[in-house]
């Protein structure tokens, strides 16, 4: 009984035994599929780099396929020939090289050879010209199509066009080509309160500081333009942190614009978007009201913007009122709660 196989199971250290092992070779399984899926990613990562992987490929058709068939063949017939006659194309050279050119033949093989040299530089202009052309429809076409990606709900379709865009924008960004971003990264902040998701905060942060690192690049007028994306994308993504150093760092460029709130070279649609920017940051400040830390930055951030009251109209004139209202109020409470009323010198400021 002792050797047969099922009554070891029948015992306590058999089953045991017989469950350690399938368990073990459960756990050998599972980490051969965590490895085969860990190493796929960084394939699909390298197929997706290029941008331009997202245009369609070229589709050849029939008959376009027969002429480069005949065409293939006609040079290859065209080469044979040259091979069979290039002993007699050596001995007429030879013949015409020992014949002596009259003053009015070397006159007409100057001006060809001038003739040639001129056409030689016109022709590579036009390819020259030609070739951008071509790299601007191709840019062109994977913007678009990053458009209509980046209008996505899906997260991970967004991140990905985003990467790319970004992979874009360090490489072929210029003076040239700025303009034809600009579309493309008003699509990126379409909402508005997507940029300052948890999960897309890091990208979008980092794609806008390459694109402030650019800021001449872009024309003149389009310029405060640019300065409002990253008030949006990085300064005000910069305030939600614990660090105090960070806090005061990002809150810095967004007092500075409360400031400079009354630009008369910017058209009203500009500086319609410039006070809703400014207007988010100072409710995600609201948040950190409680924090003694952020005290200073956030009591100057609504000074700033209390002081210019009348520089906003009269819809965001009421939703900076509440926003005063709601810091104040919480200002209040913490001081409350402190045991110290009255601290905070929100009574002091202007509404």
């Amino acid at each position: 009984k002792k050797s047969n196989f099922f009554f070891k199971l029948s015992t306590k250290d058999g089953l045991s035994q017989l469950i350690f092992t399938t368990w073990g070779w459960c756990f050998v399984l599972l980490l051969l599929l965590f490895w085969r899926s860990f190493c796929s990613i960084p394939r699909a990562q390298e197929k997706m780099s290029n941008p331009y992987d997202l245009l369609p490929e070229p589709v050849e058709d029939k008959a376009g396929g027969e002429d480069k068939r005949k065409a293939t063949s006609t040079d290859n017939d065209s080469n044979a020939d040259k091979r069979c006659g290039t002993k007699r194309r050596r001995v007429a050279e030879a013949a015409t090289a020992k014949k002596t050119p009259d003053d009015g033949q070397e006159g007409k093989k100057q001006d060809t050879n001038a003739g040639k040299g001129d056409g030689g530089a016109e022709t590579a202009k036009a390819e020259g010209e030609q070739g951008e052309e071509a790299a601007r429809a191709k840019r062109a076409a994977v913007l678009t199509k990053l458009q209509s990606v980046l209008q996505s709900d899906n997260q991970q379709k967004f991140l990905k066009a985003l990467s790319i865009l970004h992979k874009m924008v360090e490489s072929e960004l210029s003076a040239e080509t700025a303009l034809d971003f600009v579309a493309v990264l008003r699509v990126v902040q379409t909402p508005s309160i997507r940029v300052h998701r948890d999960w897309a905060r890091r990208p979008v942060t980092n794609l806008f500081e390459t694109i402030a690192s650019h800021r001449d690049d872009f024309p003149k007028d389009a310029q405060f333009e640019v300065d409002t994306w990253v008030l949006r994308c990085v300064s005000h993504n910069g305030l939600y942190t614990d660090d105090t150093y960070r806090f005061a760092k990002h809150s810095r460029p967004l007092r500075a614009a409360l400031v400079a709130l009354d630009d008369p070279n910017s058209s009203e649609d500009a500086m319609n978007e410039r006070r809703a920017v400014l207007l988010d940051a100072l409710e995600t400040m609201l948040a950190f009201v409680k924090h003694s830390w952020a005290k200073v930055p956030v009591d100057g951030a609504f000074k700033d913007a209390t002081d210019r009251r009348l520089l906003f109209p009269d819809a965001q004139r009421d939703r900076l009122d509440a926003l005063f209202a709601q810091a104040k109020a919480a200002r209040t409470a913490a001081a409350l709660s402190k045991g110290v009323p009255g601290a905070g010198g929100w009574h002091n400021w202007s509404s």
